[in-house]
């Protein structure tokens, strides 16, 4: 794992890399989930496709927060004033339930 970590080091930073795997992580057992439930438990199959898509779009958020808007410290603005942290956590939860009901 050192090795990983070092090489992932070389192109990007602590916190972008700990995205990253973070992303990785729910990407796999998310597809995992996906593969399992059309091949043993068709019946269940819905709930994993909408985690799968709700991965997909909180990745592309971030990667859109990360990229395109790079020069503005979103974390700060959102410590800094409790209800913009608020309306981020809704807006998130509302992407999740989005995401789930339409599967």
């Amino acid at each position: 794992m050192n090795k990983i970590n070092a090489f992932a080091m070389r192109f990007m930073d602590k916190d972008t890399w700990s995205a990253v795997r973070t992303f990785l992580i729910m990407g796999i057992v998310s597809a995992t989930g996906v593969w399992f439930t059309f091949n043993y438990a068709i019946e269940y199959s819905s709930f994993a496709v909408g985690m799968m898509k709700y991965v997909i779009a909180v990745t592309m958020v971030w990667s859109f927060d990360h990229f395109a808007c790079a020069e503005t410290d979103t974390m700060k603005l959102l410590t800094g004033d409790p209800i913009a942290y608020a309306i981020f956590f809704l807006a998130n939860c509302v992407l999740a339930a989005a995401c789930i009901a339409s599967s």
